[in-house]
């Protein structure tokens, strides 16, 4: 088993904009997420690379950039705190919707509830 490089809080939320929906095999999804968590960057340029390696530890933003099996770009980012993981594509990035994070969730994991005996 590969450990992360960075910690996956138990309350972690993958998110998947409309359009990956509509582009990305599940297979591709996963891999890219994969990729992400273990700091493969894909495709970023080395201050992008660098910067990625430096907010590891600090809980900052994390950017990586992938292709499909079509040759198309996406991006995998995650947000400060390292609750959120966002894949979405370029053209996408700034849109409100996606920012809003509505109708989006892929996976969401959390704390099991303990009901009372």
């Amino acid at each position: 088993m590969i450990a992360s490089r960075f910690t996956v809080p138990k309350d972690r939320v993958i998110l998947l904009s409309s359009k990956a929906q509509d582009h990305l095999s599940l297979n591709e999804c996963i891999t890219a997420v994969f990729r992400h968590i273990n700091a493969d960057w894909g495709e970023v340029e080395a201050s992008d690379r660098m910067m990625n390696d430096y907010n590891l530890g600090r809980k900052g933003m994390l950017f990586s950039q992938y292709r499909t099996e079509a040759e198309l770009i996406y991006w995998v980012i995650t947000y400060p705190g390292h609750v959120e993981t966002l894949v979405l594509f370029p053209d996408e990035y700034g849109i409100d919707d996606v920012h809003d994070r509505k109708g989006y969730v892929l996976h969401k994991t959390e704390p099991p509830s303990h009901a009372p005996c």
